[in-house]
This record gives structure tokens, sequence and C-alpha cells, in this order.
């Protein structure tokens, strides 16, 4: 009697199991309370022909987790039978084959969508063709060969712009439709056509408004350049022209006149042609040459006896600051008189043929919108607020700490831990990219994104921490293809030294293989030649 329940329960599971209701009987001849009843377990063992059949169903029909779960109540209801243990085998390598193949087309999408973002249009509907069809992406394909036909239509309209434009003789308009046609199609053989046409015409433009000496013109041309892919050796030298045009400046508005005889020198013979490189030197010359007649006449004779006589009469904190001429050639290191070594905490490196970068040595830089009274250290021309973010070194990692809108990667963040590769957006349109190159220093680069400059045409920002290495490849932070061996930058206490695998010419005077580079002093490590100046913000705003 007290099995009347349970006998009716297992009565229940064969009539499911003759009704063809396969789940129905297993879960009742499952049940804890049955287990151990004989009429139980008969017909778990009548279970396992028809699960199997249902699986080996479930698997001509492709609904490969079905069969799985039919083996596993096989396995359950009768033991691990060979013939259970096979169509476990069989459903788990089928899902195994399902999982690649969704790989495989997963991947294929994702490489037709990289040569999209890469401007490889052609390219990405040739890897659409032919990427691997599966249910799961079939919505996904569709709609990248829909993207790809609208883009399509846009880079035809885009061509007939450039074309239009150039046409016409407006090369700036030509220059601006020529950026969006080189974002959606790099690689196309008539984009790459057009951008020679470009670079051609620029290169024009840029070479006579430096004959003239029309230097704003030049960088203007120069900026809508900056960007494209135009390969005219021409306008690297024009870069390097400017950049000692800067330099040039920079020692003028010092009252550096040799330096800036040495910087027009080598301006001269970038642009033979250009007059006024001939006359400013000129001038500068005789300026020089004036400062060293009036040291020498009477008044500055009296001069020199006036300051001895109130330097031995006022204390020495009141001594009054008198600027003494600057030596033709720096002095062996260490030497009385030497020029000393840079040492501010803001500093332009000028690299010949490189490039121009700036260098901070605080453990706490600021990023905010150029012109605002609070003064950031890398002042953008954005919308961005005043200080809109700061960067902290914390030994030897990088923190950002955000003010006003920052995303890193494309989230939200309020305070992060920088990362080699990291991609920071301020404000709405200001972009620009973490590098930490080397594991041999923690010195960092900050790269500005397009579009974004300072003065001297500075796009890197290095963030030094020790060391800054100058290399032919990966690894460094002033990338030389070039240079055989590494040439090593140190920033100390005292101030910047230079190591090289090679006696160091400073300023024309051979020295040792690592001295101290003294402030706008001409280095030459090997290939190498750089000058290291100190730069105030607001230099750097202009």
């Amino acid at each position: 009697m007290w099995d009347l329940p349970r006998l009716a329960q297992i009565q229940k599971a064969r009539n499911a199991l003759k009704a063809g209701n396969l789940d129905e009987a297993f879960e009742i001849a499952t049940r804890a309370e049955l287990k151990d009843y004989r009429q139980c377990q008969r017909v778990l063992e009548n279970l396992v022909d028809p699960l199997l059949g249902r699986a080996e169903k479930h698997l001509e029909e492709g609904r490969i987790d079905d069969a799985l779960a039919d083996a596993e109540k096989a396995r359950r209801a009768g033991g691990n039978r060979p013939a259970v243990a096979a169509m476990r085998e069989r459903a788990l390598g089928e899902k195994h084959r399902e999982d690649l193949e969704r790989q495989q087309a997963r991947r294929a999408l994702e490489s037709v969508r990289g040569h999209i973002r890469a401007g490889r249009i052609e390219e990405g509907a040739h890897r659409l063709e032919e990427a691997p069809a599966h249910p799961d992406g079939s919505a996904q394909a569709e709609d990248l060969r829909q993207r790809l036909e609208r883009l399509r239509g846009e880079v035809e309209r885009l061509r007939d712009r450039v074309e239009s434009h150039l046409e016409r003789g407006d090369l700036e308009e030509a220059m601006k439709a020529a950026h969006e046609l080189q974002s959606a199609a790099a690689e196309q053989p008539f984009t790459r056509e057009l951008l020679e046409r470009i670079g051609k015409e620029a290169e024009g433009k840029v070479a006579a408004a430096l004959a003239h000496g029309d230097l704003g013109r030049a960088r203007r041309w120069m900026g809508l350049l900056s960007g494209l892919e135009v390969e005219n050796s021409y306008l690297l030298q024009w870069g390097e022209a400017l950049e000692l045009s800067d330099r040039a400046s920079l020692a003028m508005e010092r009252g550096d006149w040799s330096g800036g005889r040495v910087y027009l020198g080598r301006l001269q013979r970038i642009l033979p042609a250009a007059q006024w490189v001939a006359l400013c030197e000129e001038k500068l010359g005789a300026m020089e040459e004036a400062l060293r007649e009036l040291r020498a006449s009477p008044l500055g004779a009296a001069a020199s006896e006036l300051r001895g006589r109130e330097g031995a009469e006022r204390p020495a904190a009141e001594t009054l600051p008198v600027a003494e001429p600057k030596p033709p050639a720096a002095l062996p290191a260490g030497a009385p008189g030497s020029a000393p070594a840079a040492s501010g905490d803001r500093c332009i490196l000028w690299v010949d043929g490189v490039g121009s970068y700036l260098l901070l040595r605080s453990l706490s830089v600021t990023i905010g919108r150029a012109g605002s009274s609070a003064q950031p250290d890398v002042a953008l021309p954005a919308d961005l607020e005043g200080v809109h973010a700061q960067i902290l070194r914390v030994d030897h990692d990088y923190f950002l700490v955000s003010r006003g809108e920052t995303r890193i990667n494309g989230k939200k963040v309020e305070r992060h831990l920088l990362a080699d590769g990291d991609a920071i957006a301020l404000g709405p349109r200001c972009r620009l990219t973490f590098r930490l190159p080397s594991r041999l220093s923690s010195t960092a680069i900050l790269e500005l994104g397009a579009g974004l400059r300072l003065a001297g045409d500075v796009r890197r920002i290095i963030l030094i921490d020790g060391h800054l290495i100058f290399g032919p490849a990966d690894g460094s932070h002033v990338a030389i293809p070039r240079l055989a061996e590494r040439i090593v930058l140190s920033s100390g206490p005292e101030g910047f030294r230079c190591r090289a695998p090679v006696p160091l010419v400073i300023d024309g005077k051979v020295r040792g293989k690592d001295e101290s580079v003294p402030a706008g002093a001409h280095v030459e490590a090997g290939p190498v030649t750089f000058t290291l100046t100190e730069a105030t913000r607001e230099a750097m705003e202009r």
C-alpha cells in the first residue's frame, strides 16, 4: 500500500514513454525517490534508444545543442554505453566545427570592417565576398554590403569634388576634400594619383612662400598638408626650413646673434635663392659686430668699471645681473665660463630632419585650452576647459585625472591608469594618443591628433622620466631609421646630458662621448643633430 503513489508515478513514466513524450518520461524516471525501483530502471533503459534516435535527428537538422542534451540524457538513463559515447562524441565534434565556422565568419567580417576603416573599400568588398557564410552573421554581412555601396557612392562624389577644385585652381578646397577622400579610400589608385597632384602643387606654393619670406603662408600650406599621405621629398626640406626659421627667430628674440646666424646659415643651404635669408644673416652679423665694438668702446670699459665698483659696494644679494656676451663656441664641459646645461622643466627638442618635441620634466602635467588664464602646461587650440585634464607620474606609472569630459578608448573616465596606445579624447574633438615606446625607460609620449599642434610645429610631447632614447625603430622615443646605435639624452638635477657611441660635436667643438647639453647649443651625435632650448608657456601658444 505504501508503494502505490510511487508505482503510480512509474506507470505515468511508462505511459509517457509509450506516447513518445521522452522528456516527461525522463523527468519522472530520474526522480530521487524512484531510483531504487526496478520498474523505474527498466523505464530508463527503454529511454536510451529513443533518446539516441532523437539526438540523431537533431544532428541531421543542425540542432547540435539539442543533440548534446539528448546524448547526456541517454547517458544518465543507461550509462556510458558505446552508442551513447559515440553520439556524444559526434555531437561535440559538430559543435566544435560550428564554433570554428562562427569564429571564422566573425573574424572575416571584422577584417572587412578594418579595411573599411582604413579606407580600403574595394579590398573590404573582396573580403566580404570571400567571407564564409554563417546564419549568426548574415544580418551583419548584409549591413556591411549596404555600407560598402554607400561608401562607393560617397567616394565617387569626393573624387569629383577634388578633381573639380583642382581644375578650377582652388588648391585649398581640393586639399580639404582630399582629407575626406583619403579617409574613405586611401588605397584606391585614383586617390594616390590625386594626392600626388596635390603634393606637387602644394610644393610649389610652399616654395614660393619661403622664397619671398612669407613664413605664415608657408606654414598654412604645410598645415593643410598635415595628415595627407603625400610623398614629396621637397616637402620634408620645407618642413626643415620652417623649423630652422623658428630656431633663428627664437635665438634672435633672446639676443643670441651668433646662434641665429648658425641657423640662418643652415637655412640658406636649403633656400639658396631666398634673398631675405641672406639679408637677415647679414643684419645679425652686423649686430654681433656692433655689439663687440660697443663693448670695446669707452662706454663698454666704463660699464665694466662701474660693475666692479658697484659689485664691491653692494651686498651680494643686491648685485645687478649684467648679460655677458656668449662665446663663439661652447667650452669643454666643466671649464670655467662654459655654457650651463639646459635645465628647465619645459624645453623644445629640435631634431634636424625629424621634427620638434616639447619636453616636460614635471611629475604633474596639465592639459587645457590655449589662451586660458589657467595657463595649462599643454595649451591646445581646442574647445576645452581651462585645465581639462591632468597627467600624474607616480613612481613609473602615469595616471590621467579628468576635470572636463574625457574618454579613453571610448569609455568615459574620471581617473585612469594609462597604458601604451591608449586613445584619449578630451571634449568633442580633441584627440591624443599615449605612448610608452621603450621598456628601458618610463619616459612617455603624448601624440597630438589631426589638426592639433603647438608653436614650432610641435606634435609630440615627451614626458621625460630620466632618459630619452634616440634609436632606429620601435622602442625609441625619437625614431631615426638611419641610426645604427642608440643615443641617450638624460635629464638630471644639473640639466641634460647626452651619451653617444661617438664623440659629440657641440657648437663645432669636438667633445667626449658623454657631455652636458648647453641650452641653445647645436649638438652633433654621429648622424643625429639636435638643439635643446628652454620654452615658456607663452612661446608655445604663439
